[in-house]
């Protein structure tokens, strides 16, 4: 298996771990959300069973983005994750 192929299974990999918070952000109502300040872990749990749990998978998913040299994609996935956390601790 060559290293392109390797890094491809990877990526999927942490796609689908993360895919709970990905479903969140790429959902059509994801600006509504942001709008209504309800983009905050503490709503992501009652709303739709998000944990601190799938916050680290989607790191580690934009991790694996900006080690294959995706950084645009890894760049807005953090933007999301830090947008959800610094809400919380407000």
């Amino acid at each position: 298996m060559s290293d392109k192929e390797k890094g491809k299974k990877l990526e999927e990999q942490a796609k689908t771990e993360a895919s709970k918070l990905l479903d969140v952000l790429n959902g059509p109502d994801f600006q509504r959300l942001r709008e209504e300040h309800r983009f905050t872990l503490e709503s992501l749990k009652k709303e739709r069973g998000i944990s601190i749990t799938d916050c680290h998978k989607l790191q580690n998913f934009a991790k694996v983005l900006y080690e294959q040299g995706k950084y645009k994609d890894a760049e807005k996935i953090l933007f999301s994750l830090k947008e959800i956390l610094v809400n919380e601790s407000q």
